[in-house]
């Protein structure tokens, strides 16, 4: 009990008030930091001993870095939670005095219109996407204005389709429990690559999905490179209106091979605020490119997706695709491949799926 309210648990998902849920299960233990727990001081150490060497990699290769906590909805919506003055992960973090991450609670109390979290749902509505990626174009220095009247077009064509969106709680339910589902009606006019690791729902672990998005129309010519997790991951097409390139990789480590071979202007590193309980230092993370072996998911893509990934991690060196182009006799027939620095049609792009 708390208070007068009975709390409500099923299937890992709590009731809230106005029909909101709350995740409190799996290997997060978040009910107990809801409860008040903290997270250990050598937990929130190690977090700020990674973001330190991150910056300064970062800078080494001449980019901006910034560190996005996507926090836990009932941080957002407290009046909805049957606990009063609930604790939470990352204050642990923040009230140690670490001022090297983004925690927009703020950003995501406050959208242009709608809420920024779908009722039946961990992740961020297209309220809540519009929000954080207006957010990271202004502190990465895109010019106001632009991103003002970009952001209020995208707004206001965020429209409901008429289907049930039944987000990851309101599947464990049973019955399930849906929202109405939201879209974007902006046209983003990006190309999309991938590595061909779709998310697998039964597996604890989707790491090592690597996509690029192109965008010529962005309103700047920058190269984000993201390390993240799905919250990013559904935002990819509307950074794709500031950002003439994104590189992501699904991933909980810093990756410097990687930061050398892209040559981003802006490196983000991004993690779910459950994830602050179990933090590893990025001195043990192995090459990226290996993460889909050790985990037994091994990368399936196109001639054509490896051709836009290659000119991706070749960063701003050239690429001549000719070299392979003499094949042995009899041997297959090359897909033709598209001009070093050109933009892959989008009749040759892999889709985004649906999950990060």
């Amino acid at each position: 009990m708390q208070g007068n309210v009975e709390v409500k648990i099923e299937n890992q998902v709590l009731f809230g008030e106005n029909g909101d849920l709350f995740l409190v299960g799996g290997g997060h233990s978040i009910l107990r930091f809801m409860q008040g727990a903290d997270l250990p001081a050598r937990t929130a150490q190690m977090l700020h001993d990674n973001l330190v060497r991150r910056k300064a990699i970062s800078e080494h290769y001449g980019a901006q870095f910034l560190h996005l906590i996507a926090p836990e909805k009932y941080v957002v919506y407290p009046e909805n939670l049957p606990i009063d003055n609930p604790g939470h992960m990352a204050r642990s973090y923040l009230t140690a005095g670490f001022g090297d991450a983004i925690y927009p609670v703020d950003v995501l109390r406050n959208p242009r219109r709608g809420r920024s979290y779908p009722l039946t749902d961990t992740h961020w509505s297209p309220h809540g996407i519009l929000a954080i990626v207006e957010d990271l174009a202004l502190r990465c220095g895109i010019e106001v204005e632009r991103i003002a009247q970009v952001a209020a077009a995208v707004s206001d064509e965020i429209f409901e389709d008429g289907a049930v969106f039944y987000g990851d709680l309101g599947r464990k339910l049973d019955p399930k429990q849906g929202d109405p589902q939201l879209k974007f009606g902006t046209p983003f006019h990006c190309t999309t690559f991938d590595n061909g690791l779709g998310h697998d729902f039964n597996s604890p672990f989707n790491d090592g999905r690597l996509i690029v998005v192109d965008a010529q129309q962005a309103c700047s010519d920058k190269t984000l490179l993201i390390f993240g997790d799905s919250y990013l991951y559904h935002a990819l097409q509307l950074l794709a209106l500031f950002f003439r390139r994104i590189v992501f990789m699904r991933t909980r480590f810093y990756h410097e091979e990687m930061v050398q071979m892209v040559q981003p202007d802006v490196v983000v590193s991004q993690m779910a605020e459950r994830y602050m309980g179990s933090i590893a230092p990025d001195e043990v993370a192995p090459p990226f490119f290996m993460i889909p072996y050790l985990l037994g998911r091994p990368p399936n893509m196109s001639p054509q997706a490896a051709m836009a990934l290659t000119h991706a991690l070749c960063g701003r060196r050239s690429f001549d695709p000719t070299v392979f182009r003499l094949a042995p006799a009899g041997g297959p027939a090359e897909a033709p491949a598209p001009a070093a620095g050109s933009t892959p049609t989008p009749e040759t792009a892999a889709t985004v799926s649906d999950q990060g």
